[in-house]
């Protein structure tokens, strides 16, 4: 009578080790396959916020170098730099994903617009630049370049919006360019990044052109596709355009505006 009893007990201690054993399993597996998936969206969400933040700040820049109430008027961005600490998927330590990280650089681009017989160069063009550190997915790079927005990752970057160039009804080709004036300023590993930016000095010039005698436009950069981002909203007005030079048969005006971008780090209250 004793057996029977003692069999049941270790058929019941087996099963209880069997069901354990395979719960184990299930939270290895889902240990192994949670975090990358909620890392993934995760990081794929800090990067289109940091395109929508860019894109943002080039549209309210713009509108700060069009109304000359606003000169010497400090702005400021917030952006975000890295992935949620907290939230759901930090419950169970095990299903956190590695934080994300990113990297908020203002500076100087290298590109150089050459305009005129007299070659009136233009540089010290701002650049802002948000570059990822990803742990799941593959790095991306969100850039402001010279008035114009580019995403994409760290060896290859799209234009996104266009810097700002075109053609009045007058017939005038107008080219907003804008520049830095402050050093390079660079922030990684906050929760957030602000971005202060300051309109300055305006200046114009016009380059006078016509048929038979057009204004010379040249563009060059080491960075291929701000080159070819620039080649390709020039040839809108110079189809015959390439390799980075382009003619206009009229009148050329260049509005050039300082700005003073600097970026510094955020944590805000926990």
């Amino acid at each position: 009578m004793i057996r029977p009893a003692s069999d049941d007990g270790v058929t019941e201690i087996i099963g209880f080790v069997l069901i354990m054993g395979l719960v184990v399993i299930v939270l290895f597996i889902m240990a192994l396959t949670i975090p990358p998936m909620n890392g993934a969206e995760l990081e794929n969400e800090l990067a289109l916020g940091a395109v929508q933040d860019i894109s943002n700040l080039k549209y309210d820049m713009d509108l700060l170098w069009e109304d000359a109430r606003l000169k010497n008027v400090t702005r400021s961005v917030l952006i975000q730099l890295s992935t949620p600490k907290e939230g759901m998927i930090s419950m169970l330590p095990a299903f956190k994903p590695t934080i994300g990280s990113a990297t908020l650089t203002a500076g100087v681009s290298d590109l150089n617009i050459t305009i005129g017989e007299d070659n009136t160069t233009y540089d010290n063009f701002l650049r802002l630049t948000y570059a990822t550190s990803n742990h799941y997915t593959e790095n991306s790079v969100v850039m402001y370049d010279a008035g114009a927005v580019f995403t994409g990752t760290q060896t290859y970057q799209s234009m996104l919006l266009a810097p700002s160039v075109g053609k009045g009804s007058d017939g005038t080709l107008f080219i907003v360019l804008p520049r830095q004036t402050l050093g390079e300023t660079s922030v990684l590993g906050n929760s957030f990044g602000v971005v202060n930016y300051t309109v300055g000095v305006q200046s114009t010039k016009e380059f006078s052109g016509s048929i038979g005698s057009p204004v010379m436009i040249k563009v060059s950069s080491s960075n291929e596709q701000v080159r070819k981002a620039w080649e390709n909203v020039l040839r809108n007005f110079d189809p015959q355009g390439s390799d980075g030079e382009f003619k206009y048969d009229g009148k050329v005006k260049v509005l050039s505006v300082d700005y003073a971008m600097k970026v510094q780090g955020a944590v805000p209250w926990q």
